[in-house]
């Protein structure tokens, strides 16, 4: 009889378990549903996430580049209220701090990168000078601090030049002296290894004159870098920002970059 009893009472316990398991899935499951339901009812709108972090002083260009902001629809009662809908919103414009994984991103989180604090200190026996460079000669969003850069300037060099002699009467006589070897289009180093300080993206709208009739409206988006380099170096940079164009080249971490001799039309295709 005893034997009988416990038997049961295992049984009833059992039982009670699988009842209790049945309903806490029943539950389970309506609220998932539930949620579901609510969201299929509710009216979806567009946000934008961080699909990977984002460090502080990041370009929204150099994030949107590196697929770090992606396009997601949440219920219009979950997106934040100053969460961007548009990328235009932060055109330009670079983050103020580090951006978590999966965190909406929103108007707030960013700034203009002229004026977000840097922490760098110039390495000793280098100088540091900022240049202003279009997006695909500032390598496209890709340059970030601490890389190691080398510069190329793309140059037109005057047809002649002008020398000072003296004249039979002792005074200074200045006279054109035409050059061929000057009269030419180059592209070469001029700095051969700076290292970023830190970087930055602005646009500048511009107006340009079409008919008597209509303004054509323009942005140029421009890479504003802030590098390292050695003083003969900073020299020609200053040099070459105002006579030509300016391209960066990343570098790996170590090595040095081999010596080239600059190209010409001439030399263009030559080994």
């Amino acid at each position: 009889m005893a034997s009988r009893a416990a038997t049961g009472r295992a049984i009833a316990i059992i039982a009670g378990l699988v009842l209790a398991l049945i309903a806490a899935f029943l539950i389970w499951r309506y609220v998932n549903t539930a949620d579901q339901r609510a969201q299929e009812g509710a009216e979806l709108v567009d946000v934008f996430v961080a699909s990977g972090g984002i460090p502080e002083g990041t370009t929204a260009q150099s994030a949107v580049s590196q697929n770090l902001i992606e396009l997601d629809q949440v219920p219009t009662d979950v997106r934040p209220e100053n969460a961007i809908t548009s990328l235009e919103q932060i055109s330009g414009l670079a983050a103020t701090a580090d951006i978590e994984p999966g965190s909406f991103i929103q108007q707030g989180q960013w700034g203009d990168p002229t004026i977000i604090d840097a922490d760098f200190e110039v390495p000793e026996g280098l100088v540091a000078i900022s240049l202003q460079v279009g997006i695909p000669e500032g390598l496209s969003g890709y340059l970030t601090q601490g890389d190691r850069v080398a510069v190329i300037a793309h140059i037109q060099a005057p047809p002649s030049t002008t020398s000072t002699t003296i004249g039979p009467d002792g005074n200074p006589v200045e006279e054109t002296v035409e050059d061929a070897e000057l009269d030419t289009t180059r592209a070469e180093f001029v700095a051969r290894d700076g290292v970023v300080l830190t970087v930055g993206q602005r646009t500048i709208a511009t107006n340009e004159e079409g008919t008597q009739e209509d303004e054509i409206q323009t942005d140029e988006a421009l890479v504003l870098a802030t590098v390292a380099v050695t003083p003969e170096d900073a020299e020609k940079l200053v040099f070459s920002s105002n006579e030509g164009l300016l391209h960066f080249a990343l570098l790996p971490e170590t090595g040095e970059l081999p010596d080239t001799p600059g190209r010409t039309f001439d030399d263009l295709f030559q080994e």
